[in-house]
């Protein structure tokens, strides 16, 4: 099942922003860095959308940078 996972696994950079979101949803601030981190790499425009979204509002005041 792994493996089919990994074959439709999206790897687009609006795909890292929500599993961002989500991983921020659950607490999980070290995974949506990474994968916010990785949709910016991807797409820059993503910077800007996340500088304005409540879920990453810790991690900007943590001091979070592109």
């Amino acid at each position: 099942a792994s493996d089919v996972y990994k074959r439709q696994k999206d790897m687009s950079a609006e795909a890292d922003y929500l599993r961002a979101v989500i991983a921020s949803e659950e607490g999980d601030m070290r995974t949506a860095e990474a994968q916010l981190k990785s949709a910016v790499k991807k797409d820059e425009k993503m910077a800007k959308k996340a500088m304005k979204d409540i879920h990453f509002k810790k991690l900007f005041e943590e001091g979070l940078k592109f």
